[in-house]
């Protein structure tokens, strides 16, 4: 099942001139007509006859690179300088990132323009926008697929994600598979990164969405308003390039930023918003409890009417988002509506945790302060007793967030239990001290636990019917990062585990 994503998809040899041509490189040295057959920026994955295009990286240098893919038979390669002694063709590209998308691109024919096209971005709610995007088009009939953080999935076909959006030569090769297998709706998730990174240059994008913007990824892009800057170019720029003829932004205008891009924003703007009577998709009326999310929604193709599993008020946000989508880009408001209300499973997104007791386990992907506040809030309802709330923060990773999750856990839980997330590199016990170090005197109990399996253990053990436990921060992930290894670990596991020693002491 995984093998179809994994495959290398077989085309017909093209020019190395058909390309440097098309995305306007200088050829300096070789035959212009050497045929390749492939694309690839990594010399170790390089085949004989491929074009290695030499990234230069955070970490590394493809330039530095080369010659190992010359002695693996690349038959041309791209690079950001002139090389001498170049025994194969040569090409110079302003920027190496750009042209190694955009070649890929014109290598498999420009494939996103064979399907539509949503690219979803945002801090918060892409992974679940996405699955409603996905699952309102199946149910309409069509044959979608969806690329995201969790999972790449077409039809019955699936492969685990390996980062929210894949790099560029992966991504027009997914899309290459996709077309040839008769998709005609894809959405997938746009990360900052990915936009930074070139990786979505040259994707032909129908729509893009905007969902929220809140502190995150500030360790990469310095500060707040230069990740914001990173998120419009989705909009201001790549949107505005497609070749697509009817092009849709559909943005979340209670966001400060998302107002912000609907303004600046040239091309046709589909506004959705909980608070302001003027955004084309407007929730007029709604209710939202600890079964799920009743609403209706006035809109320019009519009013919608809708009746969802998921619960929170960020979750009616991603279900304007959804629907929206999905409107402006031709679905009747009717099929919409039904779509929407017939419920959606997102993994890992308040995912609860079968028991046959009386305690309430749900796992959550919130590693923000923001996602964990929204989370917290959303099942606040369905909590008659404690709240706890297991939690910690990602090592190398943007620490200004640590004390500000600390924080607002202890304005909002009763028990929190501060432990590992993802530490890499970094001790646990100094992350958590870092986390700590933001709580703030409220009632709020806190407890360390460096280890995460005891930290879970703990808060299961220490819960009594009616309470509640979250687990929050790496929802569906496999796996913690831990020095230099990959360690299984799974909070659904562990979780039913306890729950399961629990109900057997009894």
């Amino acid at each position: 099942m995984f093998g179809f994503f994994f495959r290398r998809l077989h085309m017909s040899a093209m020019s190395f001139s058909e390309i440097a041509v098309a995305i306007d490189c200088e050829i300096y040295t070789g035959d212009p007509a050497v045929r390749v057959g492939g694309i690839c920026i990594h010399s170790s994955k390089v085949s004989r006859g491929d074009l290695f295009i030499a990234v230069k990286g955070a970490v590394s240098d493809g330039h530095e690179y080369v010659a190992e893919a010359v002695s693996r038979g690349a038959a041309a390669v791209i690079t950001q300088k002139r090389l001498s002694g170049l025994k194969i063709c040569g090409a110079l590209a302003e920027d190496s990132k750009a042209a190694s998308a955009l070649a890929a691109c014109v290598f498999h024919g420009y494939p996103s323009r064979g399907f539509t096209l949503a690219g979803v971005t945002g801090t918060n709610g892409k992974t679940t926008v996405c699955h409603l995007l996905h699952s309102v088009w199946e149910r309409l009939g069509h044959k979608p697929a969806m690329i995201g953080t969790v999972e790449i999935r077409f039809g019955d076909l699936l492969r685990e994600a390996q980062m929210t959006t894949p790099g560029s030569v992966e991504l027009q090769n997914f899309f290459s598979l996709m077309s040839a297998g008769g998709a005609d709706k894809v959405c997938m998730e746009v990360s900052s990164h990915a936009i930074n990174e070139k990786r979505v240059e040259g994707c032909d994008f129908d729509a893009a969405v905007f969902t929220n913007l809140t502190p995150e990824h500030l360790d990469y892009h310095g500060d707040l308003r230069s990740y914001a800057a990173v998120k419009k170019r989705l909009f201001t720029e790549l949107l505005e390039k497609s070749a697509k003829k009817n092009k849709f932004a559909v943005i979340n205008i209670d966001d400060e930023i998302g107002a912000e891009i609907a303004r600046d924003t040239s091309g046709e703007t589909v506004s959705f918003s909980t608070e302001n009577a003027s955004a084309e998709v407007f929730a007029e009326s709604f209710s939202i409890g600890g079964d799920g999310i009743s609403a209706e929604f006035r809109t320019p193709w009519g009013n919608l009417k809708i009746s969802s599993n998921l619960i929170g008020a960020h979750n009616l946000s991603n279900l304007l988002a959804a629907a929206g989508c999905a409107l402006c880009l031709g679905s009747a408001p009717e099929e919409v509506a039904h779509a929407l209300s017939s419920g959606v499973f997102v993994p890992g997104r308040l995912e609860r945790v079968e028991n046959s007791g009386a305690i309430d386990v749900f796992v959550d992907y919130a590693h923000t302060a923001d996602a964990l506040e929204r989370v917290i809030r959303a099942v606040r309802p369905l909590c008659r007793g404690k709240m706890f709330v297991v939690f910690g923060c990602g090592g190398d990773r943007d620490k200004s967030k640590r004390p500000e999750m600390g924080r607002v856990a202890s304005l909002n839980c009763d028990v929190a239990v501060l432990t590992s997330d993802n530490p890499r590199s970094e001790s646990p016990a100094v992350i958590i001290d870092e986390i700590e170090s933001g709580v703030v005197p409220s009632g709020c109990e806190t407890v360390k636990i460096p280890d995460r399996r005891e930290a879970i253990r703990h808060a299961i053990l220490s819960a009594v019917p009616g309470d509640f436990v979250l687990i929050a921060g790496k929802g569906h992930e496999k796996y913690q990062h831990i020095g230099g290894e990959k360690k299984p670990f799974d909070d659904m596991l562990c979780a039913a585990d306890f729950l399961k020693e629990k109900e057997d002491a009894f």
